[in-house]
């Protein structure tokens, strides 16, 4: 399996290797706050020391000078960044040695501005490195841009704003696939401009790398990138999902990989508790292997997996000795009290801990009875499969649009998942909802934007009918049925495209190709992806090449006929943000099937972020008024 934190580690480490002349030399790296982000995201601290980095450093503040200490530079092209590296060589040289390192190409006008600067003399390497995105786990990337939907679809964003926007996009996309050593066939959304012209720029791009980049081999397996953007399911990002990474995200105070909880206690810590400096931070990251094990199990099942651990470690530990029938916060008490194995102990406090948060703020937010009727309105089917009655659904809503114990943003998330799932609503009935959950104007704007992505707000149909389909309703009356969670009846559509992608069978008219693959490829790339997904080197294998050394321009060093072929990779990019429900899927599907799925987007967003992004600032007049008088 392509690790995507490995291979960003690899490529970063062998840049700082090529840097240092001598195996004793220390370095000193200087990055701007998007590089430090890619550092961190695949590198930890210890790691960067160990391979010759004394310190690393941000380029915006203040610096102490080190004139004979050689130095790399990781930075964005940026007119900033470009101002303040040739200021650091003006008069009195900041470092000694200079290793260049940009992350894209390096435009006319800063070539310009190096022309006589003293930098030059002391610039030993200038390379441009293709790492313009962050690991943010094994399977999935980021380009650390959140935010962007309404740059990308608001009517009242200029021309040349969004053309800038999807450039940006294509050239990290591209950046991507050359540092996965992959020329993939693209597919793209039809009738769709955003996907379809982020595809275009990336073939373009990947055209240029080809043709200049004269070490660049890509695999000759070639696998597939598919674009898509957030206007295909808008019912994933407002959906409550009651997996673990999902909930956290949701309901908790967390930003990246830190979770902030002001005490096991605490009753009222929700997003702004990120601002609190006596909380307890939690990192959740794939270092720790119970979280591995966590994040995609549903809520009920976390919580007996920690307990069942917890009790396995206090039967081999008689100083943990306690109850197995014990409650969640005596098993915390005794995980706090357990002095002797505190290191072991950590990480069971960690979990412990979130979850009684989680399962506190489940009970006051009313989640459960919320929950039943999102999975209701969207499935079309009650838990027992059963077709929902329109009259039931809008009773239910109304009732818990005026309950004063649901907070306003999920009244507003229920009424937009309303709306999406009936593919518009008579205006009365808009009006009487809105009225009734006392929605304020950022609300309204976040309801009415929601046309700019290409969803239909009002409709004068007279029949009531359900407008999902009889056989759509027939499949998820069988999903219900079979479902042994609750709360899980909702699939992403991202996970029916995935098995497409799996079985050959995703729609080329929807989803075309850009540029059709060869004949004796048609047709057979969905069971060519999962056979050359099982063709995988021996363990011992694969794990010594793990972290061999690669070259800057991301070719392993050595002998290239010693190296079996790579998998076919199937990337899935998601313009606009991809949802935590949508990341636990391909994990799942890559796992059941052994298809080699990579996925990833301008950012992750949670259901706060995509409300915030559909009441931007930036909002044009919408297609439809609100009127609520």
């Amino acid at each position: 399996m392509t690790d995507l934190k490995a291979v960003l580690a690899n490529k970063i480490l062998a840049v700082i290797q090529e840097s240092r002349e001598r195996p004793t030399d220390y370095l000193v790296c200087v990055c701007d706050d998007y590089t430090t982000k890619i550092m961190s995201s695949c590198l930890r601290v210890h790691t960067i020391n160990d391979a010759g980095v004394g310190a690393v450093v941000n380029i915006k503040f203040p610096r102490e000078s080190l004139p004979s200490t050689p130095v790399i530079y990781l930075i964005h092209p940026t007119l900033e960044n470009w101002g303040i590296l040739l200021s650091d060589f003006k008069t009195n040289p900041k470092y000694g040695y200079v290793h260049l390192y940009t992350t894209a190409t390096v435009g006319p006008e800063l070539m310009k501005m190096l022309e006589g600067s003293p930098l030059l003399p002391r610039l030993k390497t200038f390379k441009e490195v293709n790492i313009d995105f962050l690991a943010i786990e094994s399977r999935v990337f980021s380009f650390g841009r959140p935010g962007v939907i309404p740059s990308l679809y608001f009517k009242s964003v200029s021309t040349a704003v969004r053309s800038d926007e999807l450039r940006r996009t294509a050239d990290q996309l591209s950046s991507l696939c050359v540092t996965l050593n992959e020329y993939p066939y693209i597919r793209y959304v039809a009738a769709n401009p955003v996907t379809s012209e982020i595809a275009r720029l990336v073939d373009k791009s990947l055209e240029n790398a080809l043709r200049n980049l004269k070490n660049w081999k890509f695999n000759p397996n070639r696998g597939t990138l598919l674009i898509l953007d957030r206007s295909v399911d808008c019912v994933a990002p407002l959906m409550h999902e009651y997996t673990y990474q999902a909930i956290i995200n949701d309901i908790l105070p967390v930003s990246g990989e830190i979770c902030k909880l002001k005490s096991v206690n605490a009753k009222e810590e929700r997003k702004d508790d990120m601002k609190n400096a006596d909380a307890d931070a939690f990192v959740l990251s794939e270092d720790d292997s119970l979280w591995k094990d966590l994040r995609h199990k549903h809520i009920g099942e976390a919580l007996p997996t920690v307990k069942d651990m917890f009790n396995q470690f206090r039967t081999k530990n008689a100083a943990a000795n306690l109850d197995k029938d014990a409650s969640l916060k005596e098993l915390l008490k005794a995980a706090k009290h357990a002095n002797s194995f505190k290191a072991e102990m950590q990480r069971f406090t960690k979990h412990m801990s979130i979850l009684e948060n989680v399962f506190d703020h489940f009970d006051k937010m009313g989640l459960k009875k919320l929950g039943e009727l999102e999975q209701d309105i969207v499935t079309g089917v009650t838990e027992e499969g059963r077709k929902t009655n329109k009259n039931d659904l809008m009773n239910s809503l109304s009732a818990i649009i005026q309950d004063p114990a649901v907070s306003s943003t999920d009244k507003l998330r229920l009424i937009m998942i309303y709306i999406i799932a009936q593919d518009g609503i008579k205006e009365a009935t808009r009006k009487t909802l809105f009225n009734t959950a006392k929605l304020n104007d950022r609300n309204l704007d976040a309801v009415q934007n929601l046309s700019h992505l290409g969803i239909t707000l009002q409709t004068n149909r007279r029949n009531s009918n359900n407008p999902l389909s009889s056989a759509t309703i027939k499949k998820n009356a069988a999903l219900a049925q079979a479902s042994k969670l609750t709360l899980m009846r909702f699939v992403p559509l991202l996970a029916e495209l995935l098995d497409g992608i799996v079985t050959g069978n995703l729609d080329r008219n929807t989803y075309p190709y850009l540029k059709e693959p060869p004949e004796a490829e048609q047709g057979s790339r969905g069971a060519s992806a999962a056979k050359s997904a099982r063709a995988k080197p021996a363990s011992g294998a694969a794990k010594a090449s793990k972290w061999r050394n690669k070259g800057a321009d991301g070719n392993f060093d050595g002998d290239s006929s010693n190296n079996v072929p790579a998998a076919m990779k199937q990337i899935v990019f998601i313009a606009g943000g991809v949802t935590f429900s949508e990341m636990r899927r391909v994990y799942e599907i890559a796992n059941t099937t052994g298809v080699e799925f990579l996925v990833g987007s301008t950012s992750t967003i949670t259901p706060s972020q995509f409300l915030d992004d559909m009441s931007s600032a930036h909002s044009a007049v919408a297609d439809i008024e609100i009127n609520l008088e």
